[in-house]
């Protein structure tokens, strides 16, 4: 089922309340958020970001977002992956990794979840001032449905491995590019 969530209420200025301690650090991942009681949970991108870079990407017009997405196989397991190329085109222009587990349920309900929105948000969150410096409501191109089609497929085919050393793998031994480079 297709979730109509285009947001529809005017001035995207609004607060979130104090994030957890784990969520204080630079990163960027797949978050479920309520903005309209309406439409009820939804998937949301969050990017936490380091001043003054947060600061920047507020006045970035127009903000674009890609979604490079692949699955990478190490000695410890396989690993989904989407790399977010933020800003592409301009000087606030980055790349920030987000991991996923294709083992464990909650996450492929997450991306499941999220690829059946027509709309797809992302918030800038600065770190240092606690502010979403920039919400922008895009139009759900982001094809996530052939990650979760990948992350399904490979299931059937790989053992569970140790999610967390496969990362560490993947972080000591590709670099973002890399990934990019061999995204679907």
């Amino acid at each position: 089922m297709i979730i109509d969530n285009q947001w529809r209420h005017g001035i995207k200025d609004f607060a979130l309340p104090p994030l957890p301690r784990e969520m204080r650090t630079y990163g960027c991942g797949f978050y479920r958020v309520t903005f309209d009681a309406d439409v009820g949970d939804e998937v949301v991108v969050f990017f936490r970001e380091e001043p003054p870079h947060a600061k920047g990407l507020a006045h970035v017009q127009p903000m674009t977002l890609i979604a490079h997405k692949g699955i990478v196989s190490t000695p410890h397991g396989i690993v989904a992956y989407v790399v977010w190329q933020i800003a592409a085109g301009t000087p606030q222009e980055t790349y920030v990794e987000t991991f996923l587990n294709p083992f464990q349920f909650g996450t492929l309900k997450l991306v499941a979840d999220a690829s059946s929105q027509t709309h797809l948000k992302f918030l800038a969150y600065d770190l240092g001032s606690h502010e979403v410096v920039s919400m922008v409501d895009f139009e759900n191109v982001f094809d996530l449905d052939q990650l979760l089609f990948q992350m399904a497929m490979n299931l059937g085919n790989e053992e569970e491995g140790d999610f967390s050393q496969a990362v560490q793998f993947i972080m000591s031994n590709a670099s973002v590019m890399d990934l990019v480079t061999r995204s679907i």
